[in-house]
């Protein structure tokens, strides 16, 4: 988030926002970094952009007011504060949505760092004024070790080092939560530990190379080698949908149908409207490039006209005022969510059974028992031997993964078929219930982390509230019920996330690889 207001000083936040991008761009695990961008951020922007993009790191550049706040816009591009307060009582409520870390690059921002570190894991920010040259130097080096696959703590000291001739390397000041929130389920840290060694473990086979006899071995396994370097891509393009399709619910269609019933009457509808509609048009866009690729075929994503359709209607409903054409929009991007994402996720599942993991495994086995009687490099091999291991692990994670992904995405389908009708009627629930309440039991089983145990009691009181026939404890429950499995299932389609973009990263070794043996 980047904030120059017209009345202050400006900075050169347009390189420092460039130089970020670069170094994610350059950086060997860039697969995993999206960068947003968020300019002349107001009050109301600085939530709505959390909300949107649901990060893991918060960047802000911009000015530092110390104990007033951050410097935000006003309507008239003028400068407002964001005071501590504020900021810690927000994220508060945005950690339960991931966010890991707040960087404020601005003057005097220690105090906000300070208090957000009660709630996010890492706060960062600076106890005096700070140049600019400094602050685009910290971030850059900040985000190449992040970009490295280093951890957040690392990340800052190596900032902070490259502060040391400008004489401004005590500016930044590191803060962390007193009990760090780890992330769950505990395999998404393991499998990109297990990523960083396959990669290593396939940058250590293409130094074999050079062996006569290793080479061969390779060129024997060639076509296992072709087949998982395109069954990773094809199971990454799945994800990337059910991702965009996730976020077209959750961020763009829920807000869009509740400013149907104040359209167009409500002034701050069609404002709101709008901003759903450039929400909207980016879905799109990026629905769309992932449709062109070569590995998805014209059937599997001939729904996307539809979305396109859908956003056509919207900009001529906000056009027109026109209540018929906002019904239209609402109608297709209903029909593409009820129908889509349990498809894909069934192709997302076949991608995933058919993925020859266990070939690599094979292929590199064999491979590791021809260095066990060579002389080549004992550390290389070593560190060969530690990728064969990772390729393990990975192959479980991806398996436990899709598993919890399936069974998280058949309950989520179930509470959204209720949810449709539940307003005027809870005879659809009740009569439900016994089977969801199984299907969510047999998820949770006996496992007494936070979010089974808390999903478990908001169960428990839907279940009784049902038994009494209490219609105003039904909805209120369930609504609860709904918002908890959601944010569950939003974790795991994270996690597979994270691990489809772990998958890409070993999938360039790989290709390389291939190259190489062409």
């Amino acid at each position: 988030m980047a904030v120059n207001p017209r009345n202050t000083s400006q900075l050169r936040l347009d390189e420092e926002v460039r130089e970020i991008a670069e170094a994610l761009r350059r950086a060997s695990m860039r697969e995993q970094f999206k960068l947003e961008e968020k300019w002349a951020v107001r009050s109301q922007d600085f939530y709505r952009a959390i909300l949107d993009t649901q990060p893991q790191i918060i960047h802000f550049c911009g000015h530092g007011a110390g104990v007033d706040g951050i410097v935000l816009e006003d309507e008239t591009g003028q400068a407002a504060f964001l005071q501590t307060e504020s900021l810690s009582s927000m994220f508060e409520l945005f950690v339960t949505k991931g966010v890991e870390c707040v960087l404020l690059n601005g003057c005097y921002s220690q105090v906000q760092a300070e208090a957000i570190s009660q709630h996010v894991n890492y706060a960062i920010g600076m106890n005096r004024t700070i140049g600019d040259r400094a602050a685009i130097n910290f971030a850059v080096a900040f985000y190449d070790a992040l970009g490295a696959g280093e951890e957040i703590e690392f990340a800052f000291k190596l900032g902070c080092s490259q502060l040391i001739g400008i004489k401004e390397h005590e500016t930044p000041v590191f803060t962390k939560k007193s009990t760090i929130t780890q992330a769950k389920p505990s395999f998404i840290s393991v499998s990109e530990n297990s990523t960083r060694r396959v990669k290593s473990g396939l940058d250590a086979l293409k130094e074999f190379m050079a062996e006569p006899e290793l080479r061969d071995t390779v060129v024997a396994f060639r076509n296992d080698f072709e087949t998982v370097c395109e069954q990773i891509e094809l199971l990454a393009n799945y994800k990337d949908l059910h991702d965009l399709l996730h976020t077209l619910e959750f961020q763009c269609y829920g807000g869009i149908v509740q400013e149907a019933r104040r359209f167009p009457d409500d002034e701050t509808a069609l404002d709101i409207l709008m901003d759903h509609e450039l929400t909207l048009e980016h879905i799109v866009d990026q629905v769309r490039e992932v449709a062109i690729q070569k590995m998805l075929t014209t059937d599997e994503t001939k729904w996307v006209k539809d979305l396109e359709l859908a956003l056509e209607q919207l900009h001529l409903a906000i056009e027109n005022s026109d209540t018929r054409q906002l019904k239209k929009s609402v109608w297709l991007i209903n029909r593409v969510l009820a129908i889509q994402p349990s498809r894909i996720n069934t192709s997302l599942n076949t991608a995933a059974r058919a993925l020859r993991l266990p070939a690599l495994v094979k292929a590199m086995s064999s491979l590791r028992n021809q260095l066990q009687n060579s002389q080549l490099e004992q550390e290389k091999a070593s560190q060969f031997q530690s990728g064969v291991d990772a390729i393990v692990t990975l192959s479980y994670a991806l398996t436990t993964l899709v598993k919890n992904h399936n069974d998280w995405q058949e309950i989520d389908l179930e509470l959204r078929r209720i949810e449709a009708n539940f307003d005027r009627d809870t005879f659809e629930l009740e009569m439900s219930w016994p089977d969801l309440k199984a299907m969510a039991e047999s998820l949770c089983g006996n496992s007494i982390e936070e979010w089974a145990v808390s999903f478990q009691e908001d169960g428990d009181k839907l279940d009784k509230a049902i038994a009494v026939q209490d219609p105003v404890k039904v909805k209120r429950f369930f609504r609860s019920y709904r918002r908890r499995a959601g944010e569950r299932f939003y974790r795991i389609d994270m996690a597979l996330k994270r691990l489809c973009g772990n998958l890409r990263i070993v999938g360039e070794p790989l290709a390389s690889i291939v190259r190489m043996i062409s």
